[in-house]
């Protein structure tokens, strides 16, 4: 999701087109990563360039210079989870573009059952799942 500073200039405007986030000051993160490579795509697959004025190592490296309202920034809704229900952070709609997926798969062996703590992370994962899809706008309850 797209977010920014509830003090961004940015923000003054809750939904935009993604001709309009392409003028925004886009701060990003591990180039060449999953994420970086669908973030592009999206501006790639439309004909625009996005205007990356600051590019960190980390995810939260990320998520700390938005808080500084230094930009906006795509970030995993589980990231910004927290932020977002604080409202230290909000998250921008992008009108003409569609919303953008990554799947996280979980392997499991099938022959050695997960040990104790990693039956307590699948369930934390699990919940966190559950607690994030609750929370989206327009999700069932």
């Amino acid at each position: 999701m797209l977010v920014g500073h509830p003090r961004h200039p940015a923000m003054a405007k809750r939904k935009l087109s993604l001709e309009e986030v392409e003028s925004l000051p886009l701060i990003s993160y591990d180039r060449g990563s999953s994420d970086w490579t669908v973030t592009n795509g999206l501006f790639r697959s439309a004909g625009l360039l996005p205007n990356i004025v600051l590019e960190v190592e980390t995810i939260e490296a990320c998520k700390r210079m938005v808080l500084r309202k230094l930009g906006v920034a795509f970030l995993p809704h589980i990231v910004a989870h927290e932020e977002l229900r604080a409202k230290k952070l909000l998250a921008l709609e992008i009108s003409d573009a569609e919303t953008l997926r990554r799947s996280l798969d979980v392997i499991v062996p099938r022959r050695h059952p997960p040990s104790r703590s990693a039956q307590q992370l699948l369930e934390r994962l699990r919940q966190a799942a559950r607690a994030i899809s609750e929370a989206k706008p327009g999700s069932k309850r």
